[in-house]
């Protein structure tokens, strides 16, 4: 399949060489365009190079606003029969892919600007092939009411139906839920939703781009539309393509096997400074990634009770990848993490932290 990946200006595209590699790893071709905003944060470079020991742009495989008007910056016009890249790459690719897709880009794709290459190939899109759209920005961008409203636009640009499908009614779902209706309702168009983590910018919040694994399997899923034994939509075996899925999802979670997402409100770490427990709360969550299984991520948030009383939660999701590990493992080690903190812990603190443990069997054991 031939997937055209465009990248935009989030300090996510500095995972573009991953995201290529993974999507040719799969068997799929891969060209690139790149906006100029995000050239900051990847080499192109150092994508498929032509001569790996002097790497220079493969303008074959990356391609820029440049390449969209060539010889602009000398003064060179177009002349009849020139071909139109974004032409030319629309004809060309079967599914786009816009990874990172910033808040400055999304809201050029819903008001249907098209003033760089890649916008350009957005306006010319084929309706009837497939995009997949992975957004990475800052938690109060991402919440910002426009983001809402230009997801909507785009719904309904993409044929969404429906009981949410008139504009009004759209605007009575949250984020969460208006993607899971585009996301239904849209046969063309998928969102890959953004995670929470602590960003670039040092925020804690939703707004990271959703990991490159998910980004593929979305692809997979697009493209191969109804999947019956085993075989692709064209009838040929798909076990290949699978098997060198799976490899990818093995190498990416052997690459961040160790990493915990440790998300903490402001308003929690406020509370922690106040009653003086940042050495405590710093010694409660490595005693907790050391001693849960499979554990993913810790979210830390505040809970203001009618009492007056001020909670902070702590909850701990941990996925669990081994099917050996049942749920009797693992309410024995949530409750023997609970004893731990109860008695690490005076009754002070324990009267202002509550710590819930959440099992969630990954996709591969339900």
């Amino acid at each position: 399949m031939k997937v055209l990946l465009g990248v935009t200006g989030s300090v996510a595209a500095i995972r573009t060489p991953e995201i290529y590699h993974a999507l040719r790893q799969v068997g799929h071709e891969v060209k690139v365009v790149a906006t100029q905003a995000a050239l900051y944060f990847f080499d192109p470079a150092s994508i498929d190079p032509m001569n790996p020991g002097r790497p220079e742009r493969n303008r074959q495989v990356v391609i820029l606003d440049e390449d969209e008007w060539p010889g602009q910056d000398i003064g060179r016009r177009y002349e009849r029969d020139d071909p139109v890249l974004h032409i030319e790459l629309r004809r060309w690719a079967e599914v786009l892919v816009i990874a990172p897709l910033d808040a400055n880009t999304l809201a050029k794709l819903a008001a249907g600007l098209a003033d760089n290459c890649l916008t350009c190939v957005w306006r010319a899109w084929d309706p009837n092939r497939p995009v997949i759209l992975a957004p990475a920005m800052n938690t109060l961008m991402w919440e910002h009411p426009l983001t809402a409203k230009h997801l909507r636009r785009l719904a309904i640009d993409h044929g969404a139906g429906g009981a949410w499908a008139s504009p009004k009614a759209s605007e009575q779902l949250d984020l969460e839920e208006l993607l899971d209706w585009i996301n239904k309702s849209c046969p063309k168009l998928h969102i890959v939703p953004p995670v929470s983590k602590r960003l670039a910018c040092g925020d804690v919040g939703v707004g990271a781009m959703a990991a490159v694994t998910e980004i593929v399997k979305a692809v997979e899923e697009q493209i191969e539309g109804p999947v019956e034994s085993g075989r692709k939509a064209s009838g040929e075996p798909s076990d290949k393509r699978e098997a060198a899925l799976d490899s990818v999802k093995e190498e990416h979670a052997k690459a961040t096997a160790s990493i915990v997402s440790i998300c903490v409100s402001a308003e929690a770490a406020s509370w922690v400074e106040l009653l003086g427990m940042e050495a405590e709360f710093e010694k409660m969550l490595e005693h907790a990634k050391a001693s849960i299984p499979a554990l993913r991520s810790i979210d830390v948030t505040l809970n203001r009770q009618p009492s007056q009383r001020v909670e902070a939660q702590v909850f701990l999701m941990a996925t669990m990848d081994d099917p050996a590990l049942d749920d009797d493992v693992a309410q024995a080690t949530k409750l023997n993490w609970d004893k731990w903190v109860m008695d690490s812990f005076s009754p002070d603190v324990n009267r202002h932290f509550v710590m819930t443990t959440r099992y969630e069997p990954s996709s591969e054991t339900r």
